[in-house]
């Protein structure tokens, strides 16, 4: 099994980030982190977004044995509608993106359906999330944007940060992130870059009350 989740759950347990009944992995690809969860949080529910409709065919067939994982072919956005999607061709379709793409890519502009994490909510009579799990190639903040009032129930969630603007066209950048946390009470606990290359990481967030009597 892949153990990609490892430092954000150890961040979770460390800083006592308990009661986990709800999970998102947005961005999630293959599925194979939504499987992570589930094997370590057995009695979750887990929902999962996947824009690109090939590997979300694929998510489907890895998750089709397993009642807790829910997987939605659906961009997630900071507005409800369409998005402009650049679906990259494989090997490369985990860099697909609604931001561009930054390198000579084989790769196919198309419009996808988008949808605000609170709508979505809505629409399923979900009514809180614990943690999120994202990788959206620089539209990080439109997610956080589209949560909505529902941020508030948000224990905690790692995102990919990108450093610099220019990297993807129209992304966030990890100080964009940064602000935003800081503004809506949450710390970041550790941020990790990204083995070869300079320009991105994965940066764990937790909501400041669970910060109160953790020691640094």
């Amino acid at each position: 099994m892949e153990n990609m989740t490892a430092n954000f759950r150890k961040m979770l347990k460390d800083h006592k980030v308990e009661d986990i009944d709800i999970i998102l992995d947005v961005g999630t690809r293959d599925a194979k982190q939504s499987i992570e969860f589930f094997a370590h949080y057995p009695k979750a529910k887990i929902y999962s977004f996947e824009a690109n409709s090939d590997t979300y065919k694929r998510a489907l067939a890895n998750t089709q044995h397993t009642n807790n994982i829910e997987v939605f072919n659906l961009a997630i956005a900071d507005y409800d509608g369409e998005i402009p999607f650049y679906k990259v061709k494989p090997p490369k379709e985990g860099v697909s993106s609604v931001t561009g793409i930054p390198m000579d890519l084989n790769y196919e502009e198309l419009k996808v359906p988008c949808m605000r994490l609170d709508t979505w909510a809505k629409n399923v009579g979900v009514s809180k999330i614990d943690i999120i799990w994202a990788d959206l190639q620089g539209a990080e903040l439109k997610m956080l944007l589209g949560l909505g009032d529902l941020l508030k129930t948000v224990k905690a969630f790692q995102v990919e940060v990108i450093y610099f603007h220019n990297h993807f066209k129209g992304c966030n950048s990890y100080r964009d992130i940064v602000d935003f946390c800081e503004d809506n009470s949450f710390k970041c606990v550790s941020n990790i870059h990204h083995e070869g290359n300079p320009y991105g990481g994965d940066a764990v967030f937790v909501r400041s009350a669970y910060l109160e009597n953790y020691r640094y």
